[in-house]
C-alpha cells in the first residue's frame, strides 16, 4: 500500500468512526460534528492526490461524512433533526466566510498580509462553492432518505443510506467543483474539469460504500426521539 492510499484510508476511518461515537455522547455531539467536518474539508479541499488517471482529495471522506451524520440523524431522530444539522452547517460555513472576508481586507501588517492572502485567499471561492453545493445536495439526501425510508419502512437500510448518499453526492460534486474549481489550475477546461467530477463522484459513492457498516453501527438499536 502506497504512502498516499494508506493517509487516504486513515482518515477515512477516522472520519468514519467519529459520528459513531459523537452519538454515543448525544445527538447534539453529532450535530455540532457537522459543521467541524466541513471547515476541515474546505481547509484540506486542495491536497489533490493521484492513482492512475484518478485525481482525489484528502477532503473527500470528510465531505463524505457529512451525509453519513444526516442520514445517521435521518434514522435515529427524524427528518426535523437532520434539516437543523444541515442548517447548523450552513451557518458556520457563511460565518467562517465572513469573518475570513473581513480579515483578508482588514489593515494588517504588509508582509503578514499577504501571507494570509496566499494562504486564505483561495478558501472565499471553496467555501461559496462548498456552502452552495452542501445545502441543496444535504437537502436533497434527507428527502431522498425519508422517501426510501416511506416505502421500505425499517427495512433496507443499507439502501436509504447509499441511494440517497450516491444521488446527492452527484449533485454536491458538480456544484462544488463547478464553483471552486472550473478554470482553477489544473482544471482550467471542461474535459479536466468533467473528469475530476466524474472521479471524484466514483470515489465519493466507493466512500459511501465502505461507511455503511458505521451506519449500521450508529443505528444498531434504532430510536427516534
Amino acid at each position: 500500500m502506497n504512502d498516499s492510499l494508506l493517509y487516504l484510508v486513515a482518515v477515512s476511518l477516522i472520519a468514519f468512526a467519529l459520528p459513531v461515537f459523537a452519538d454515543k455522547l448525544g445527538r447534539e455531539y453529532l450535530i455540532g460534528l457537522l459543521p467541524i467536518y466541513l471547515l476541515t474539508g474546505n481547509v484540506l479541499a486542495e491536497s489533490f492526490i493521484t492513482f492512475g488517471p484518478i485525481i482525489t482529495s484528502y477532503a473527500i471522506p470528510i465531505y463524505a461524512s457529512t451525509f453519513l451524520i444526516t442520514d445517521i440523524l435521518s434514522e435515529r431522530y427524524g427528518r426535523e433533526e437532520s434539516k437543523r444539522a444541515v442548517w447548523l452547517g450552513f451557518i458556520g460555513q457563511i460565518f467562517f466566510v465572513i469573518m475570513l472576508s473581513l480579515i483578508l481586507y482588514a489593515p494588517i501588517m504588509p508582509e503578514k498580509k499577504q501571507a494570509l492572502e496566499a494562504a486564505l485567499g483561495f478558501m472565499q471561492r471553496l467555501i461559496l462553492g462548498s456552502s452552495a453545493a452542501y445545502i441543496i445536495s444535504q437537502f436533497v439526501d434527507v428527502w431522498i432518505f425519508h422517501e426510501i425510508k416511506n416505502r421500505t419502512g425499517n427495512k433496507s437500510k443499507w439502501l436509504r443510506n447509499n441511494v440517497s448518499t450516491a444521488l446527492s453526492q452527484l449533485i454536491d460534486t458538480a456544484i462544488f467543483l463547478g464553483i471552486a474549481f472550473y478554470g482553477h489550475p489544473p482544471f482550467e477546461t471542461f474535459s479536466s474539469w468533467f473528469l475530476f467530477v466524474i472521479t471524484t463522484w466514483i470515489v465519493k459513492v466507493i466512500v459511501a460504500i465502505i461507511d455503511t457498516p458505521f451506519f449500521y453501527l450508529a443505528t444498531r438499536n434504532e430510536r427516534n426521539k
